[in-house]
Parts: C-alpha cells; sequence; structure tokens
C-alpha cells in the first residue's frame, strides 16, 4: 500500500511546483529564455519542497542588466517567481534598470537579507515577493512602480521605514501585514485603494498621512495598530467620502485624533460640497468636541460618530435626509443636540447611551415613526425644545426621558397612574403650542 501511495504523493507535490529547470547558467545565477528571444528571467537553480531555491547562495548580490550565453546577448527583464525564496545566507541585492518585474515570492523568506535597491525601472513587485524577509530595515518603492502585490512585505518586522513612489495606486491587502517596527508611513497621492489589513499589526506605526486621492479602506487595514496617535489629512471633504468596509478599516480607532493640514480637529465643520457623510468616517474621534453638519449633507452614515467621547455639541444641518444606525452611539459626553427640518429616518440606537445629554432642540418637520426609543439611556435630558415648524412628533421620540418635568412645549399622558410623555406610544402625535398643525391623533 506503501508503495502505491509514495508515487501518488511525489505527483502531487510535484503539480505545486514552478515548472522546469533553467535554461543557462551564469556567474552562479540562473536564467530562462523569455518568449522574445532576447530577454531572459532570473529564475531558481533547483526545485525543492515546498519552494525552489538555489543550492547555495549568499552575501551581496548585484543582478546583472545583461548577460550572454553562447555569443547571445540578453537583457535581464524579470526576477521571476520563486527566483530567490528561501536563500537564508543572502544579505543584500541590487536589481539592475533593465528589470520591469519582480515575481511571486521572488525573495520569500530571505531571513538574512537586510537590504534591497529596487531600481526605477520596476513597474510591478508580485504576492509575497519580499514575505517574510524579516531583517528588511528600510526600502524605497520607487516612482516607477505601480502595483504592489498581496502580502508583498508580509512580515518585515525589522522594516522601520519605507518610502512608497507616486505612481503606486493599490496598497493590497495584507501588503505591510506584521511590520511591527514601522513607525508612520506616507501614502502618496496616487493611491486611491488601501486593502484588507494592509497595515494589520503595524504595532509600533504612531502616525500616518492619508492623501485625499484615497476612495476606499479595505476591512480590518489598521486592526491592531494600536500605537497611532495621530491621522493626518489634507482635504477634509474626501475623508468624508471614503468607503471604510468596517471599523477596523478607520486608524482613528486607535489615533482619536485627525489632523487636517497639521492641525487638530475639535470643532468639525462638515463642508458644503458634501452629501453624504460615510459609515465609519469619524468612529472613535475623541478630540472631537463639538460637529457642524453643513447644510449639502443629506445622510449621516452608519457609526459616523461612535464613541466621540469629547463631543459636546452636535447640529445636524437641515437638509439632513437620514441618520444611520449607531450614527452617535456612545458619544457620552453629549450635551446639546440640534436636529434639522428635513430629518425624515431615524434608524436603530442612533443616540444610544449618549448619556450626558441635557437639551435636545428638534426641528424635524414630519419624521416618520421610530424603530425604537431614539434617546435610549440617555435620562438626563431635561429640556426638548420643538421648532416652530414641526408638524409631527414621531413614536418613540420621548421614551424614557423621565426628567423632562420642566421641558418647553410638552404633552404628558397620565396612564396606569404614572406621568410619562406622550410621544411614547406609537401612532400618536402630541399637540404642543410650538406645532401649528398636529397630524393624526392631538392631545387635549
Amino acid at each position: 500500500m506503501r508503495q502505491k501511495f509514495l508515487p501518488f504523493l511525489l505527483a502531487i507535490i510535484t503539480a505545486y511546483l514552478p515548472a522546469s529547470a533553467y535554461d543557462f547558467m551564469v556567474d552562479g545565477l540562473c536564467y530562462n529564455i523569455n518568449e522574445d528571444g532576447t530577454s531572459v528571467t532570473v529564475t531558481y537553480q533547483i526545485h525543492s519542497y515546498p519552494n525552489p531555491t538555489y543550492n547555495d547562495l549568499s552575501g551581496e548580490i548585484n543582478i546583472p542588466a545583461s548577460v550572454t550565453y553562447n555569443g547571445n546577448p540578453y537583457s535581464v527583464t524579470v526576477i521571476g517567481d520563486y527566483a530567490f525564496s528561501e536563500c537564508n545566507g543572502l544579505t543584500s541585492v541590487t536589481i539592475p534598470e533593465s528589470v520591469t518585474i519582480i515575481g511571486r515570492d521572488a525573495f520569500c523568506e530571505c531571513t538574512s537579507m537586510t537590504s534591497i535597491e529596487i531600481s526605477n525601472s520596476v513597474t510591478t513587485i508580485n504576492e509575497r515577493a519580499f514575505y517574510l524577509c524579516r531583517r528588511l530595515e528600510n526600502i524605497i518603492i520607487p516612482n516607477s512602480v505601480t502595483e504592489i502585490g498581496r502580502d508583498a512585505f508580509n512580515g518585515c518586522s525589522g522594516m522601520t521605514s519605507v518610502i512608497i513612489g507616486n505612481s503606486v495606486t493599490e496598497i493590497s491587502g495584507n501588503a505591510f501585514w506584521g511590520c511591527t517596527s514601522l513607525t508612520s508611513i506616507t501614502l502618496p497621492s496616487s493611491v486611491t485603494t488601501i486593502g484588507g489589513y494592509a497595515f494589520y499589526h503595524c504595532d509600533n506605526m504612531a502616525t500616518i498621512t492619508i492623501p485625499p486621492s484615497v476612495t476606499s479602506i479595505g476591512m480590518g487595514a489598521f486592526d491592531w495598530c494600536s500605537s497611532l496617535i495621530r491621522v493626518n489629512i489634507t482635504d477634509l471633504a474626501a475623508w468624508c467620502r471614503i468607503s471604510f468596509e468596517n471599523y477596523f478599516s478607520n486608524p482613528l480607532i486607535y489615533a482619536h485624533k485627525l489632523y487636517l493640514n497639521g492641525r487638530l480637529i475639535k470643532d468639525l465643520v462638515i463642508p458644503e460640497s458634501i452629501v453624504t457623510i460615510n459609515d465609519y468616517a469619524f468612529y472613535e474621534c475623541s478630540a472631537l468636541q463639538s460637529v457642524a453638519v453643513g447644510n449639502d449633507v443629506k445622510f449621516i452614515g452608519n457609526y459616523a460618530f461612535v464613541r466621540c467621547t469629547g463631543l459636546t455639541s452636535a447640529t445636524i444641518g437641515d437638509m439632513v435626509e437620514r441618520i444611520g444606525t449607531y450614527a452617535f452611539s456612545d458619544c457620552s459626553g453629549l450635551t446639546n443636540l440640534t436636529v434639522g427640518e428635513s430629518v425624515n429616518s431615524v434608524d436603530r440606537y442612533s443616540f444610544t447611551s449618549c448619556n450626558s445629554l441635557e437639551t435636545v432642540n428638534w426641528n424635524a418637520k414630519n419624521c416618520k415613526d421610530l424603530p425604537s426609543a431614539f434617546f435610549p439611556n440617555s435620562s438626563g435630558i431635561t429640556t426638548f425644545n420643538f421648532g416652530d415648524q414641526v408638524l409631527r412628533i414621531p413614536g418613540y421620540l420621548c421614551y424614557g426621558l423621565g426628567n423632562l418635568y420642566g421641558a418647553q412645549n410638552e404633552a404628558y399622558n397620565v396612564e396606569r397612574g404614572r406621568k410619562t410623555p406622550k410621544a411614547v406610544y406609537l401612532q400618536r402625535v402630541a399637540r404642543v403650542e410650538a406645532i401649528r398643525s398636529a397630524q393624526n391623533e392631538t392631545f387635549t
């Protein structure tokens, strides 16, 4: 049985190894001739499991720009997949101007390599190219590079600095996962996408600069970046438009401080040009003290201001139509809230656990009944002002607000022997002095 199984196992292993031996060797490096017949790819010497490698390669290597074999000159244009994988003796590599592509796993687990010089001709760094190069200290990604593959620098725990060229458009998923020695990073203005877990577990990263070109940040991109203290931006409107996949996509979850052109944002004024404040936009931005939502904004996204614990005042503009789920949840320092005239839909738990709220100025003209209590765990509200244009008070608006005995324009209903706000009961509308014409039932 063992004799029958062994060839089958070897066949499976062989099938998953990159195909074929090298065409020729010059000065200790192996090459395969490319299809064009005039250029070559640097490749590995032998098959080994799990990765192919070289028999004995160590120290510094200068890859030549061209080689000659059998009297024929060849330009070196590609460092192939697995070319130097697990060459643990390599300490330094210089890549010539002729090379345009660094292949998949090209330097994977070169655990002794401390430096690599990438030429300004390279356009693509493929996935896992420098995976687990734990001693690699500094790297400059030249302006010629447009693509950094998935896991490209994953596990480069000794990397203290990285400069990313201004042609890179995407930081792929896991690209800098576990680069625990990185302390800061500035993304160029060419980057539009930061992939999922791109900077996961960069434990010592203290600052990051995100350009206005970024439009999306993937799941968990900054998870476990627990040393972050500062996020730098230059365009507030662009920041509000970023699509964050979840709360760990936003570096503010650790940094808590957002700097606009070098100045800490404390009093946030959303620009008039913004129509939507995207989900998670200011998640745990605890340095905020006040928020004024501009009159062009129509939607405040889900979790947009969760745990902004330093926030004391929030004014929601008159053009806002919808407030998302948990939008201001756990803003424990919020004392004063003004809701604009156009709000007609409020999702669940938008203001849950805002337990310092004292005053609410409600100007929404015709808001729908609420899916649940609007201010759960906010029983400290003592003043509830209704605007002159309010036509309808939605159900559940004042549910549980037992301290509203001194509120202006309040309406109470005595039921089961206790005093409770009329608005507690679904499909009922309170008639108060400021309301000109109530729709549905009136309270007299």
